[in-house]
């Protein structure tokens, strides 16, 4: 589980940054990796809370279930969808929130880029 999460907190950070500065795989990864360096702690806080919110609810579910096999799935897999769209977003805020903090851009400058 702590290697994902580390991989997933060091990454998170690839999708908006390609989308935004219009970097290939490796750069987007490459500029992830250099933005997260110095938040790191906070963003394995951060991932580590979804990741054992997860883990919580799925214990929940799957104990509340009690072999009702359709109902667990349904609420798992609704979770996991909510949970997804949970790390997208931080990884959209984060993006937002390091390049601020290294580049100075303004949410104006990064709102002309979906435009």
């Amino acid at each position: 589980m702590i290697p994902g999460l580390l991989l997933t907190m060091v990454l998170c950070a690839a999708v908006p940054a390609a989308q935004a500065e219009g970097l290939g795989v490796i750069r987007a990864f490459k500029r992830s990796w250099s933005l997260v360096t110095g938040s790191r702690a906070a963003l394995f806080g951060v991932f580590l809370s979804v990741a054992l919110a997860n883990l919580v609810v799925s214990w929940v579910v799957d104990a509340h279930a009690l072999g009702a096999v359709r109902p667990a799935l349904m609420a798992s897999v609704l979770f996991s969808a909510v949970t997804a769209s949970v790390s997208a977003c931080i990884g959209v805020v984060a993006f937002h929130l390091m390049r601020l903090r290294e580049d100075g851009a303004s949410p104006a400058a990064l709102a002309r880029t979906f435009d």
